[in-house]
């Protein structure tokens, strides 16, 4: 083969590569203290949460989610991902992560089953595109974490929302491809 049609050979075939990964979801968003957050963890919660809205404007005879609306999930979602970044790194440096996912799972179960099984899954499913598994693992898991948090924290006599506001704060957050930034332990705009 000749030197000119290995380069092209090698070029495509590296084309290929970027957009299978591109597509696949499989490059980074983000880096919270070290921590590689891919666009496919983002994407899934943003699409579950776009899935909500639209569900739940359609349900209540109100139109499209706007430009601003969509922006403002986008920074909301991107803001929820480092806060659940930020309260995991705390719960695996100062409490054992086991025991406190442990206590937040039993606390997602017992939600789970009080409510109907014959209705819920389906509902999930309607309102948020993912099965019951997964909106346990994305949608409550992560605030049930924080909840077991918060009792461990206010349990030694200390302020949680201060706590986790300056941990907030100390989080190195690197974006990109988004057109936000961290600033201070918020999501603002470029």
């Amino acid at each position: 083969m000749k030197r000119k049609t290995k380069i092209f050979y090698g070029l495509g075939l590296l084309v290929i590569m970027a957009l299978a990964v591109f597509w696949a979801g499989m490059f980074p968003l983000m880096v919270i203290d070290g921590k590689i957050v891919w666009y496919r963890e983002f994407s899934k919660t943003m699409r579950a949460l776009e899935r909500f809205e639209a569900t739940t404007r359609a349900a209540g005879g109100g139109g499209d989610l706007s430009g601003d609306a969509i922006k403002e999930l986008r920074r909301s979602t991107v803001e929820t991902i480092i806060a659940d970044h930020t309260a995991d790194r705390y719960i695996r440096q100062n409490f054992s992560y086991d025991e406190m996912s442990g206590r937040a799972r039993d606390t997602v179960d017992k939600a789970i089953q009080s409510a109907d099984q014959n209705v819920l899954p389906k509902a999930v499913e309607r309102l948020y595109g993912m099965t019951l598994e997964e909106y346990k693992e994305v949608v409550l898991m992560p605030p049930a974490l924080k909840e077991e948090l918060a009792k461990e924290i206010e349990a030694k006599h200390q302020n949680f929302q201060e706590i986790f506001l300056s941990e907030l704060r100390n989080t190195k957050v690197r974006m990109f491809l988004l057109p936000f930034r961290w600033q201070d332990g918020h999501v603002v705009d470029k």
